[in-house]
């Protein structure tokens, strides 16, 4: 049976990431408060507030197309870091292109349809 311990892996020095789900260098994340210092507002303060930044973390926000967009970030114990790149792509997605929207209905279908409900809403009893 081997009794010498094993000897933890070396700090890889290059390393930028912060990811969930492996060893990140902490020194490359930023907590929630400078992250918000970073994102811009027309706000008194000029820029967001930590508490946004901790809601976009972990709810989203809707971008352009309506698809809801995440910060990246990670919660370790009781505090929240965020990678400094990831805010770039943050609002880079928020703002990326939106989804195509389907054209509007003809006047002519529009009221084809309104006939019709109305005919249903008569055979169900309603006076319109």
């Amino acid at each position: 049976m081997n009794t010498t311990p094993t000897e933890a892996p070396a700090n890889d020095a290059s390393r930028t990431d912060c990811e969930a789900g492996s060893l990140p260098d902490w020194s490359a994340c930023i907590s929630v408060s400078e992250a918000a210092k970073r994102i811009p507002t027309r706000s008194k303060s000029g820029y967001a507030d930590p508490q946004s930044v901790r809601r976009w973390i972990l709810n989203g926000r809707p971008g352009v197309g309506g698809k809801l967009v995440k910060l990246e970030g990670i919660l370790f114990g009781s505090r929240m870091y965020v990678p400094p790149d990831a805010i770039g792509r943050f609002l880079d997605d928020l703002k990326s292109d939106p989804l195509p929207v389907k054209a509007p209905a003809s006047l002519k279908d529009r009221k084809r349809r309104s006939k019709a409900a109305k005919k249903e809403l008569r055979a169900m009893g309603v006076k319109c």
